[in-house]
C-alpha cells in the first residue's frame, strides 16, 4: 500500500534535482517533506546522495534514528542492484539461471526446480 506514494516521491526527487541541479535543493526536499506528511501510514524518510544523508525526517512521533521494518522496499532495492549488475555485465540479463551462480553455496539434496528459476 505505501509502496506506490514511496516511488511517485522518490522519482519526483530524482526529476527535481536533475531538472535543477543542486541550486534549491532545500526548498525542494521542504517540499518534499510536507507533501510525505501527508500521507498518514509514512512513518519516516530518509534521502541519501553518494552514500551520504541528506536529509531525514520523521512524522507523527517517529524518528528516523530508529530501526524501521521496509518489508517490500528490499525487493526495489534488489532490483536496482541487479538492473546495474546486467548493465556492468556482472550477470547476463534476467533470462539468466540462479543455480549456477550459486552453487557453491546450495546443499546436495537440492530441489530440482531450483535449476529451473531465474534472475527476472
Amino acid at each position: 500500500m505505501l509502496k506506490r506514494p514511496t516511488v511517485i516521491l522518490t522519482f519526483l526527487l530524482m526529476l527535481s534535482v536533475a531538472a535543477h541541479g543542486a541550486d534549491g535543493l532545500e526548498k525542494r526536499l521542504e517540499k518534499l517533506f510536507d507533501e510525505a506528511e501527508r500521507l498518514t501510514p509514512l512513518r519516516t524518510v530518509t534521502i541519501a546522495h553518494d552514500g551520504a544523508v541528506v536529509a531525514e525526517r520523521g512524522y507523527r512521533g517517529h524518528s528516523p534514528a530508529r530501526p524501521a521494518n521496509i518489508k517490500s522496499a528490499s525487493k526495489s532495492i534488489i532490483s536496482a542492484l541487479v538492473g546495474i549488475a546486467i548493465d556492468k555485465g556482472v550477470l547476463q540479463g534476467p533470462d539468466q539461471k540462479i543455480a549456477p551462480l550459486l552453487q557453491a553455496d546450495l546443499p546436495a539434496d537440492v530441489d530440482p526446480r531450483l535449476q529451473q528459476v531465474t534472475i527476472g
